[in-house]
């Protein structure tokens, strides 16, 4: 606050002459001001007169007497309104800014001096005059001034915004559009009925996309308009848009030379038919102008911003230069009432209001008033306007509407509403100008005008965003010849504004645009050609616009236009435009196909026979052959050569973490589940009989069917265990294998490497103790004795395994490898079931005569070691065979009978359970003392040898 005050006492003591009225100094430009006087003063500052080097102020501008002419119809207007401001009476006054930065600086210091004295009448009462009254600033009319209106150029209105914000004075422009003004932090006493240049920058963009144009160049002038809206283009432009060959525009030094310069730069780029022009309207014309002497005539499409957009200053002179120019303007709506007001005007009647109206009756009709200044501009007139009579603005004589002034009538009624709430607010509804307004706080009138709202000429309604700017509503407007004259116009052709969705959007007339009267479309505007589908930009050192388009791999996508990249495993590209990886369909083995129903009919077939296998032991299973090959063991033995078929129709299934698991786990469960059983039967018979030649009184341990089912689940609890342990540690799931770049095969995890017949080591090493029990076995009787079927079992499963192994391995096909897996389990348990099962089958439904026990018991080699006795205990007799002997095979048995049949033949004590052999009772009456009175062999005519009992009984025939 302190240094607010110091600053405003330099002010008044620097600033404050006593000078009152207007100076009547002739020089040019000529100091005027237009002064309506009114209860509540609003200052404006309006372009009169064009920007010059020479003479600081040039020539008079159409547009600024429009904009003024509009405030001062506006606000009639609001003071004829019996209900917005009763009682209070709007004034006006207005400074020509001479549409330059500095210039308008220089004219604010009045509004300054007016601020300055009214803070030293009303706050700060530190200055008084000699004769004791508070000194005022051109007699109080300033001090009354509670907003100011303006600038048009956002250079004016960041200048007079950094002064007015001191002073907590609101300000309104017309047509301000940097983005700079929207920073509520810096500017807080800054609005504007206009959009930011974000949106029109936007609108740009969207144009440049509606007609492909992606190589553009841009002209911008060197100012905080021009530089922020060429950020913004550049930053909303989408890649493939590129703004080539920029040229910055100096405004204060740029000469006509340099001005030829930047078109000459402009038509190097040969391929850049488009330029976007974003400066003021002074410099666009002078750029224009320069096209004109350089002949660009029909080299460029001008795409313009809405500060020369519209104008007709900026053409005026070079039609044929601008002609197909698309430009953005605000939303164009005529001023209702404007025209009628404009064309009733004329030196006498306005000279008061408006004290350049006399200067631009003269530009206007080419002739100079009597009673007027000598400017360097009408020194050129050569008759006098009275010698043309009395003359009237029309459009016959090129009075045309100025664009945008719906924009100022918004400004004005800004002020008047929030005023009208002031009023409310302090006056308690009272008409007039209560005490409480006449000392206006500005800080009050800046909230009341964040919260008005009104209607706009379109019947809209008005309201201000947060930041102070209007929402985004443009006309696109495209400078056109007319075809029945050699008159030229700005023929609106869109617009851009909210949808209803609330989203900004270009609604473009395409049929209504045209380029030149005899070239009606528009060129293209490229560096390179667009690539074809699939190809890749190769864009050119020291110009991003251009490149060389180049061919992605067959196997390679466009994440982005410039660059190619391998597609990942498994994906190829979609075709044709390559945008992105597309999954190649998952393959793996189906049910449906022809691998699949070989093996799975092939297994279908082992399964049932598997079944009828079993079907025959149960119902033989009372039978010496079914007993002797040990009943509970077989079943296990089939059930895992069951599990061996059945697993083909799981492994050919389609991948998932439960089939997975499943095969995992069965994959050496089922060989587990045959060979344990094998081994315990083979274990028992070799114990046995081995036993009954060491220690034949002793009956051995753990042979009963219980005790031999609960050794075979030990046996398999080892792979179930080992089995669980690797699929908790290594859970089952799927995976893809590529095997070519085009192929996507869907199998589990771990299947494409060896470590998936983990499960299979502990089956082979049961296979090994299989094969010495086999061995061990092969002399005992032939209804016990499977060394040879076991032998050929275990060898021709060993020789599957190794044929068929490497191509599991080896192999990356995996249909091949399930189909090699499902083969080997089919082929392991056909063969188990021909060498183990067809054998006993045969003989119990084919060859009845067989099935005995007898037959079973009576051993095929003399020589065995499972039941061999001492050599000198055997008759020469029964080692010669004996009289009648065993049947022809069995004729080197050690039993005397004439045959089997002969055996179950005689008297009741010749029992099934003993087996007879050719020596004296009383030789071997010691063998087994406990039991001699258990045999009278003196009872037995049938069989005088001695009995080994109970063998049979072991083996549970």
């Amino acid at each position: 606050m302190y240094v607010r005050v110091i600053f405003i006492k330099m002010l008044y003591h620097v600033l404050l002459p006593s000078v009152t009225g207007i100076s009547a100094n002739q020089n040019w430009p000529i100091r005027r001001m237009s002064n309506v006087t009114g209860d509540i003063m609003l200052g404006a500052l309006f372009p009169i007169h064009e920007r010059d080097n020479k003479y600081e102020c040039g020539r008079l501008q159409d547009e600024g007497i429009h904009q003024l002419e509009a405030l001062l119809f506006t606000i009639k207007k609001i003071n004829a309104d019996p209900v917005l401001l009763p009682g209070v009476r709007l004034g006006v006054l207005a400074l020509d800014s001479c549409d330059s930065a500095t210039y308008a600086l220089e004219q604010s210091l009045d509004f300054l001096k007016g601020f300055v004295a009214r803070n030293n009448a009303h706050h700060d009462r530190q200055f008084r005059c000699s004769d004791g009254t508070m000194p005022t600033y051109r007699d109080g009319s300033f001090d009354r001034v509670v907003g100011v209106i303006g600038g048009q150029s956002s250079s004016v209105s960041i200048q007079l915004a950094n002064l007015l914000r001191l002073f907590r004075v609101p300000q309104v422009s017309y047509q301000s559009t940097s983005p700079t003004l929207s920073n509520k932090e810096k500017y807080e006493y800054f609005f504007r009925t206009v959009p930011s240049d974000v949106n029109q920058a936007k609108a740009i963009v969207e144009i440049l996309k509606a007609f492909h144009w992606t190589y553009v160049s841009v002209v911008y002038s060197d100012t905080d308009y021009g530089n922020k809206g060429y950020e913004k283009l550049q930053e909303l432009a989408p890649r493939e848009i590129c703004f080539s060959n920029p040229q910055s525009i100096n405004v204060d030094h740029f000469t006509d030379t340099d001005y030829d310069t930047v078109i000459q730069n402009l038509m190097h780029k040969t391929n850049a038919r488009v330029v976007v022009v974003f400066s003021d309207k002074q410099v666009a014309k002078n750029v224009m102008a320069a096209a004109a002497r350089r002949h660009a005539i029909n080299r460029f499409v001008w795409i313009g911003s809405e500060a020369w957009g519209g104008r007709q200053y900026v053409v005026e002179g070079h039609e044929e230069v601008v002609e197909g120019a698309i430009t953005i303007s605000p939303l164009l709506k005529p001023l209702a009432g404007f025209d009628e007001h404009f064309k009733s005007l004329t030196p006498e009647n306005n000279a008061h209001s408006n004290p350049w109206f006399s200067e631009f009756w003269e530009e206007h009709f080419n002739c100079k008033l009597q009673d007027f200044y000598v400017t360097p501009y009408n020194q050129k007139f050569h008759k006098w306007c009275e010698e043309i009579g009395e003359p009237r603005i029309s459009e016959a004589n090129g009075y045309r509407q100025m664009p945008a002034l719906h924009f100022v009538r918004d400004a004005a009624y800004a002020f008047a509403h929030a005023l009208s709430n002031v009023q409310r607010s302090l006056c308690g509804g009272q008409p007039g100008l209560c005490d409480a307004m006449r000392v206006m706080d500005g800080r009050m009138l800046k909230e009341a005008m964040e919260k008005v709202h009104f209607k706009d000429e379109s019947e809209k309604t008005f309201r201000f965003l947060p930041s102070g700017d209007a929402p985004p509503r443009y006309s696109i407007i495209n400078f056109q010849k007319k075809s029945d004259s050699s008159d030229y116009l700005w023929r609106p052709v869109g617009t851009y504004a909210l949808s209803e969705m609330g989203v900004p959007h270009l609604d473009l007339d395409k049929n209504a645009l045209r380029f030149k009267h005899l070239e009606m479309e528009f060129p293209r505007s490229f560096c390179s050609a667009p690539c074809h589908l699939g190809q890749a930009k190769l864009q050119l050192e020291g110009d991003t616009c251009c490149w060389l388009c180049t061919n992605c791999s067959a196997y390679q996508f466009l994440p982005d236009q410039f660059r190619c990249e391998d597609c990942p495993p498994g994906t190829l590209p979609a075709h044709p435009h390559k945008a992105r990886c597309d999954p190649i369909p998952e393959a793996y083995l189906s049910y449906s196909s022809p691998w699949a129903l070989g093996t799975m009919a092939f297994a279908g077939l082992g399964a049932l026979t598997t079944l009828a296998v079993a079907g025959q032991f149960w119902k033989f299973r009372d039978t010496p052959v079914i007993k002797a090959s040990g009943r509970e063991l077989s079943g296990l033995l089939l059930l895992g050569i069951f599990l061996s078929f059945s697993m083909t129709f799981v492994i050919v299934a389609k991948p998932a973490p439960c089939t997975c698991g499943i095969t995992r786990f069965f994959l050496g469960f089922c060989y587990t589940l045959c060979y344990a059983a094998i081994v315990t039967k083979t274990n028992r018979i070799a114990r046995i009989f081995n036993q009954r030649r060491q220690k034949p009184c002793q009956k051995p341990r753990y042979t009963s069917p219980k005790s031999q089912l609960v050794i075979t689940a030990l046996l398999v609890s080892i792979e179930g265990i080992i089995n669980t342990t690797w699929l908790l540690y290594d859970r089952p799931a799927v995976t893809h294998m590529y095997p070519t770049r085009e192929e996507n095969v869907l199998i589990c995890l771990g299947s494409d490497t060896a470590s998936y017949l983990v499960g299979l080591i502990y089956p082979f090493v049961l296979i090994g103790f299989c094969t010495v029990y086999a061995f061990k076995t092969r002399k005992c009787p032939d209804g016990f004795n499977e060394a040879r079927y076991l032998t050929f079992t275990n060898y021709t499963t060993c020789v599957i395994w190794l044929a068929f192994l490497p191509l599991f391995v080896l192999s990356t096909s995996n249909t091949i490898r399930s189909v090699t897996l499902s083969s080997l389990l089919s082929l392991s348990g056909t063969v188990q079931l021909a060498c183990l099962f067809f054998p006993k089958v045969y003989i119990a439904v084919f060859k009845p005569e067989k099935n005995t026990k007898d037959a079973v018991m009576c051993p095929h080699n003399r020589n065995s070691s499972c039941l061999a006795l001492p050599p000198a205990l055997y008759p020469p007799n029964v080692l010669n065979g004996g009289v009648n002997g065993c049947k022809d095979n069995y004729r080197n048995s050690m039993c005397s009978e004439p045959s089997p049949s002969s055996v179950r033949s005689a008297g009741k004590y010749n029992s099934d359970h003993n087996l007879c052999y050719s020596q004296a009772m009383d030789h071997h009456k010691n063998t087994c003392p406990a039991r001699q009175d258990s045999i009278n062999l003196e009872e037995k005519p049938a069989c005088k040898h001695q009995t080994y009992t109970n063998i049979e009984q072991h083996m549970t025939l």
